[in-house]
């Protein structure tokens, strides 16, 4: 999903995509006393457990110093953060997560505590460092995951991972009951998958392929919409065929194909960012434009409501943002840390 963005004194115009977090973000406060002054491991843990009690697993900038402070210890702190996130303490599970979303250090014989973990979070935090992996292992957990819940973090990861995730995928477009989650995250993925369009056609229209799998080519056709275009003349024949299940996938890939322009809302609202935050509800799926001070940091993208709120680390006065792949590293000094215009689809 694209949407224009504008630096308000310059008129330069950029693409970016606006994405809301559904985890209402923690108010910033200081780092335990006793976590400044630790000096092994575990008396550094304990002296985070009452924060662990009123944890939510929302995470900040306090989050990214705990994170920073234990990665000193290496390993045995990674790992033991990983047996705490799918551990039997709730309030260290939602924490370790929040904390493990800022380390920077992963290998893919971590996958199996991350799975472990994201098996008790569906959807959280733990999604992150899988996408990070990225190895066929990690994908598969990512997708496991993936049917129980939606717009979560699991959602992110794999839209960011794009093809490499592809294959995990087809086989939820086999089966009822998960393929709306895979056509959910391969609308997601967007541009990035078209080019697959041309092998799904070409396995949607093989007689020789199975059933189940040339319905699944179809409907990750229509998962595409507009972008499966070129793809239609290929897929009205078997909107004909004698194969009731055939026909009726392939009328409706066409329809999605075909009506996917139509069904997009191009009319922006002029909307304040202390109004979505408010409401959002009311503006959820709807094209909107606001003003705000952008901020581009690694895990930290957001538009917040005035630049003292971000230099206060307010982020209850903020809304994320999605930014594009193909945002230069020169664009993004041109618009970071400026008032910006910003409009797309709130979520």
């Amino acid at each position: 999903m694209n949407l224009i963005t504008k630096q308000a004194r310059t008129g330069l115009v950029l693409w970016l995509a606006i994405w809301c977090s559904g985890k209402r973000i923690l108010n910033a406060s200081s780092v335990p006393s006793g976590f400044n002054s630790c000096r092994t491991l575990d008396s550094c843990l304990r002296s985070l457990d009452a924060r662990a009690v009123t944890s939510d697993g929302s995470t900040g900038p306090d989050e990214e110093v705990i994170a920073k402070g234990l990665s000193t210890f290496g390993e045995p702190a990674k790992h033991e953060l990983l047996r705490r996130a799918a551990g039997s303490e709730a309030g260290w599970r939602k924490l370790s997560g929040a904390i493990l979303v800022h380390w920077t250090t992963w290998s893919p014989s971590d996958v199996e505590e991350l799975r472990a973990a994201l098996l008790l979070d569906p959807g959280g935090w733990m999604a992150r460092p899988l996408k990070t992996i990225g190895t066929p292992a990690a994908i598969e957990a990512l997708v496991e995951d993936l049917p129980k819940g939606s717009e979560n973090q699991t959602d992110f990861a794999l839209e960011k991972l794009g093809p490499r995730a592809i294959p995990a995928l087809m086989p939820l477009l086999q089966n009822d009951d998960t393929v709306p989650s895979a056509i959910r995250v391969i609308k997601l993925m967007g541009d990035s998958v078209a080019p697959l369009q041309s092998s799904w056609s070409q396995i949607a229209s093989d007689a020789r392929e199975p059933l189940t799998k040339r319905l699944a080519a179809l409907r990750a056709m229509s998962a595409l919409g507009g972008r499966a275009r070129q793809s239609a003349p290929s897929i009205k024949p078997l909107s004909s065929s004698t194969e009731p299940s055939l026909r009726n996938q392939a009328a409706l890939t066409l329809e999605a194909i075909q009506s996917f322009e139509s069904t997009v809302d191009t009319q922006a609202q002029d909307v304040s960012i202390i109004k979505l935050l408010a409401s959002p509800s009311k503006y959820d799926g709807k094209q909107v434009r606001i003003i705000g001070f952008l901020r581009l940091e690694f895990e930290g993208n957001a538009i917040y409501l005035h630049q003292e709120d971000f230099e206060h680390a307010i982020f209850e006065n903020a809304v994320w943002i999605d930014r594009p792949k193909d945002l230069s590293e020169k664009q993004t000094a041109e618009i970071n840390n400026k008032y910006v215009i910003c409009q797309g689809t709130f979520r």
